[in-house]
């Protein structure tokens, strides 16, 4: 049975206790990346907030944000047993918790979290919908399943939330929820943060063993499936046959790093194409590169993108998603197809081959971050937002 509601679910002077509002992702990475500001300004609005998720490294930069994190494990990929031990476990920790509020995050944890929510009957349930899932497949049966899956997830929220609008068009012309029951805020970056970023190129070159005369190539994503690594190299390759004095590095963690370092190897770009990892100074790192790509087959809207031109880079990527709204083509950078690694050359090259273009881009790219995604501009208004769909969603219920 659903538990009552308080008399107001937005916090304020008269409030007799802390509304108990959960947070669940898959894994801890997305909350350390993209929500942590979100958990601070919850609970400075008075929130008890509480992360839900598979804890692999950051749980201290997370509880930095006042947010209690508790380890439930939960699988990326379709896996029964573990998705039902999941499952049971958030029943039983939302029955004993007892929240008011329930917000999930990507698609494994929206699933299974949407439904233990209702199981454990959670007043108000909220989902984000960064990337709808049915792009993350070509094959049509698949596609279908996940949109029949996303339907029926859909019916267990309140509210749903995305963040650009070719994620809202998709959604809506897929019917994943109606118009009244999802809004998109895009995401924004705080630009103070990145104007506070302070190295030295050259040192950074020199310790990531990079020499002062080769240009400096950077991608910065998870090692999956998604982030197209596989495309860039076969790119890389391509350039590398024209030029030796390009260096690529990509920096994230993931489950494919040796199956990519092996291809690599057989392609013969080893010594020009490294891995390192997943690296805390890695907007020092991008501080010092000369070119960001992202060769994402989906994307939400593209932070890691967002975060280089906030450092004055310029970019290319991928034409897919939330990146069209990100990217002003031909002014702070140039999106090709996915799975191109011909076009992907052709761009990089492209972009590599006027240094001027370049430095033009990245004052370009900050520009269109100052104006349009600063959260030390726009952050109230998005926040209103937010509380407006907060309000609307726990008076109907």
């Amino acid at each position: 049975m659903t538990e009552p509601l308080p008399d107001n679910l937005l916090i304020d002077e008269t409030s007799p206790a802390p509304l108990k509002f959960l947070q669940i992702s898959t894994v801890d990475l997305t909350p350390y990346c993209f929500f942590r500001n979100w958990f601070r300004y919850l609970g400075d609005e008075g929130y008890q907030v509480t992360l839900a998720t598979t804890v692999v490294q950051f749980r201290q930069e997370l509880e930095a944000t006042g947010a209690v994190v508790v380890h439930i494990p939960m699988a990326r990929g379709i896996n029964p047993v573990m998705d039902f031990i999941s499952l049971v476990r958030l029943w039983r920790f939302m029955k004993k918790e007892k929240f008011h509020m329930v917000q999930t995050y990507t698609t494994k944890a929206g699933f299974i979290g949407r439904l233990a929510a209702r199981l454990a009957g959670v007043p108000v349930i909220f989902h984000n919908i960064l990337e709808p899932p049915h792009n993350s497949t070509k094959n049509p049966l698949l596609r279908a399943f996940y949109i029949w899956m996303e339907r029926l997830a859909g019916t267990w929220a309140h509210h749903l939330f995305t963040t650009t609008s070719p994620n809202l068009r998709e959604i809506l012309d897929k019917k994943l929820a109606p118009p009244d029951k999802i809004t998109a805020i895009p995401e924004g970056l705080m630009l103070e943060k990145y104007d506070r970023v302070r190295v030295n190129p050259e040192e950074k070159r020199r310790e990531l063993g990079i020499s002062p005369d080769d240009v400096f190539i950077l991608t910065v994503a998870r090692l999956e499936t998604p982030k197209g690594h596989t495309y860039l190299m076969e790119a890389s390759a391509k350039l590398l046959r024209k030029r030796q004095d390009l260096h690529f590095i990509c920096v994230g963690k993931g489950n494919l790093r040796q199956q990519l370092e092996h291809k690599a190897e057989a392609l013969g770009i080893a010594n020009r194409f490294r891995y390192m990892g997943f690296r805390y100074d890695h907007l020092e790192i991008i501080r010092s590169c000369d070119l960001f790509v992202l060769p994402s087959l989906w994307e939400g809207q593209g932070v890691a993108i967002m975060e280089a031109m906030a450092l004055k880079k310029p970019v290319v990527a991928c034409k897919v998603g939330g990146v069209v709204d990100v990217i002003d083509e031909g002014v702070t950078g140039l999106m090709v197809p996915p799975r191109d690694p011909g076009a992907l050359a052709e761009a990089i090259e492209e972009i590599l081959t006027d240094t001027r273009k370049m430095e033009e881009m990245g004052r370009a790219g900050y520009a269109r971050i100052r104006d349009s995604f600063d959260e030390a501009k726009f952050n109230e208004t998005r926040l209103k937002k937010v509380r407006e769909v907060y309000q609307r969603v726990t008076e109907k219920r």
